[in-house]
């Protein structure tokens, strides 16, 4: 008997960043698709899926029962069609939920979602997806409430289907809703979908042991007022998991650099630049970064990619940060978009911060780290 055919229940793939859950996730569906299985892949974005389906060609042999979408042409792929008699142009939809990020979801986008979907659920009956075998969900964690109705209401409609979902609540990308409790979607699946067996992943593949052991100490320096919040959540570890690893292994992969003076910071970025000449970087700041740093632009090239820290998911080599730390990193949002960003680099890690020393080395763990000041930029 396969893999595939002995899982009779659900499946939630639960680990931390880079620790292979997603990687899991599209085995499972190859293999699903080579038992003649129709399946629905959603992805938390348009670019994310076309990362995909690059990484697995073999799934674009199956497009006849392969369906992979965006977590909004999910949404839109089941109410845009009904919209026209709500009154509502659906083209005006569909636009808004194209060019809206994710982190700027303001809570009118959300009551017309919750809006649409309730009228949908009465007025509709039928889904645009039928006869589906697997519903596979990559970073669960990025689903709206809304998208969570929409797709209990196809778990129902389909007979037998069963749904393979992979997250994190580290890594949840949506501010707006930590009011209404981030964990809701891991801590509730088994009451949505039924029996669900849960595969927890704390080895990590992408980062070296320098980069794991930082995050390691931003989780227990960060995370640990909040333990209770996770208490409930299965039993899921918040640490990578370092024994295999020795001393030799450990090198100088993260870097804080404390910056006295904000006109230096360009001038550090392109130091650490000249480092890396083969490497491909990211350079990660806030909304504001090319209006406070308009040289930033100069540096766009193909090897050197910049992006807000909050729309930014792929992995690189080369993780540049610049980051305002005179605010303190207490909620959930705050902690998870920093963890999603120094888990994005998987050879070098640089944090910039233009102010005192001690206010940037509060908000990590002592010995992890290596400390540059501008008078001494020495990296080994």
């Amino acid at each position: 008997m396969s893999k595939l055919n002995s899982q009779k229940t659900n499946t939630l793939y639960l680990g931390l960043a880079g620790t292979g859950k997603s990687s899991r996730l599209a085995e499972d569906a190859i293999m699903a698709l080579s038992e003649d299985k129709n399946i629905l892949y959603l992805l938390p974005e348009e670019k994310s899926k076309k990362v995909f389906i690059q990484k697995h060609p073999s799934l674009r042999k199956n497009a006849h029962s392969f369906d992979s979408l965006s977590f909004h042409d999910f949404y839109l792929s089941e109410t845009i069609y009904a919209l026209e008699e709500y009154e509502i142009n659906p083209e005006n939809v569909k636009e808004y939920f194209n060019s809206t990020e994710l982190n700027v979801k303001s809570p009118l986008h959300e009551d017309l979602a919750l809006e649409i979907t309730v009228w949908w659920l009465k007025n509709n009956q039928t889904s645009s997806f039928k006869n589906i075998d697997y519903i596979y969900i990559d970073d669960l964690q990025n689903l709206d409430g809304y998208m969570i109705v929409m797709l209990h209401f196809l778990f129902k409609n389909n007979t037998g289907v069963k749904i393979i979902a992979a997250g994190d609540p580290y890594q949840d990308a949506f501010p707006c809703r930590e009011k209404n409790d981030p964990n809701k979607l891991f801590k509730e699946f088994e009451k949505w979908f039924g029996s669900t067996n849960v595969v927890e992943f704390n080895s990590n593949y992408r980062l070296s042991p320098t980069i794991q052991k930082f995050c390691n100490g931003f989780y227990e320096k960060k995370y640990k007022s909040i333990s209770s919040y996770y208490e409930n959540l299965f039993t899921y570890d918040k640490f990578f998991n370092l024994k295999n690893y020795t001393s030799e292994q450990y090198t100088e992969d993260v870097f804080i650099h404390s910056i006295q003076h904000r006109r230096d910071i360009i001038n550090i970025i392109r130091d650490i630049i000249d480092l890396y000449p083969n490497k491909k970087i990211s350079i990660l700041g806030n909304f504001f970064m090319f209006i406070e740093y308009p040289e930033l632009k100069q540096l766009d090239d193909d090897k050197i990619h910049i992006s807000p820290i909050f729309n930014y998911y792929e992995e690189s080599e080369i993780v540049i940060l610049l980051y305002n730390f005179k605010t303190k990193i207490t909620t959930l949002s705050e902690k998870n978009t920093i963890n999603r960003i120094i888990t994005r680099a998987k050879e070098k890690l640089h944090i910039i911060g233009s102010i005192p020393q001690k206010i940037v080395l509060s908000k990590f763990k002592s010995d992890t780290y290596t400390l540059i000041d501008v008078e001494s930029f020495v990296v080994k």
